[in-house]
């Protein structure tokens, strides 16, 4: 399924120069990971929902989006739903305000 307005590598509107295709450092290991999730309760940041209504893990995501800073305030868990949101097509706006709020956005739906 083709869905329109969406192009792929610089002709989407969600290009970054080709940040995602680098790899990540070593720093961001699974330590790390668990972590987080331990400290976030194992909840996702925007939803609240926990680890175990998905039976896989929580991703970690960088807030800031840069793969290098692994700082503990730079990272939060993501649920699958949320993460994918995140970074998918409705994702405009959304890094400022998770950077602004870090933790507890309720709702995906865009504020105006």
């Amino acid at each position: 399924m083709k869905v329109l307005g969406i192009g792929k590598g610089e002709r989407n509107g969600m290009w970054q120069g080709g940040l995602s295709s680098l790899p990540y450092p070593l720093a961001f290991d699974c330590n790390l990971k668990e972590r987080i999730r331990k400290r976030d309760g194992r909840c996702c940041a925007i939803c609240n929902r926990s680890e175990a209504e998905f039976a896989k893990r929580l991703f970690v995501h960088h807030i800031d989006g840069n793969k290098d800073n692994n700082n503990e305030d730079n990272l939060q868990s993501l649920c699958p739903h949320c993460s994918g949101r995140l970074h998918g097509v409705q994702a405009r706006g959304w890094k400022q305000r998770l950077q602004m709020g870090r933790y507890h956005l309720v709702s995906l739906t865009p504020e105006n």
